[in-house]
């Protein structure tokens, strides 16, 4: 018997009602994740050299 559900939650469906908070463009949330990315990556990239100078 393999289990159908995690932790109570169905494993099988939650992914899939995952997508569409990530894909809609009208949510807030995917602008706050591309400017963390952003925002990450910019002090990645520069960071060194801004600490250097």
């Amino acid at each position: 018997m393999t289990p159908v559900s995690v932790n109570g939650k169905p494993a099988i469906g939650r992914p899939v009602s995952d997508i569409p908070l990530l894909v809609s463009p009208s949510s807030d949330r995917v602008v706050a994740v591309l400017l963390m990315l952003v925002l990450v990556t910019m002090a990645v990239l520069y960071g060194p050299t801004l600490m250097q100078a």
